[in-house]
């Protein structure tokens, strides 16, 4: 008798860079959304095929933001793009976290132990919403 494994299917959650990466390093514990989740759990964090243009950390940090940036020598050259680079725990989504990275009038996904894998997932194409994988 032959006996196939059977991989469970993962929650993904698309997030454009350099938020995904600050998500998955742990510098960033709250993902702001227009839109709430009752889902609970393992989420892995997809970086989007187009990042977010800056050309400093003024134009797209709070100061309080950019400080903590600073504080932990934050680099955002070599980012992945179209590939899941990571994964996190989605604990509660809330509309009043006092996080520096919760955004006012947004529903607040509150986010624990972050895992940045040292060999993403290429080439995978995001979705809308929670999708999965």
């Amino acid at each position: 008798m032959k006996y196939i494994k059977r991989f469970d299917e993962q929650h993904v959650l698309s997030v454009k860079n350099p938020w995904a990466f600050l998500i998955v390093s742990g510098l960033k514990d709250v993902e702001n959304r227009s839109w709430k989740t009752n889902y609970r759990g393992k989420l892995l964090i997809h970086s989007t095929q187009t990042p977010i243009k800056f050309n400093n950390y003024n134009e797209l940090f709070t100061p309080d933001q950019i400080k903590e940036l600073q504080d932990n020598n934050t680099n955002f050259n070599n980012l992945s793009n179209s590939a899941i680079i990571g994964e996190v725990d989605l604990i509660n989504c809330i509309q009043n976290s006092d996080s520096i990275w919760a955004e006012y009038g947004q529903w607040h996904w509150i986010i624990s132990n972050p895992n940045i894998y040292i060999n993403p997932v290429l080439n995978v194409k995001g979705s809308l919403s929670i999708w999965k994988y």
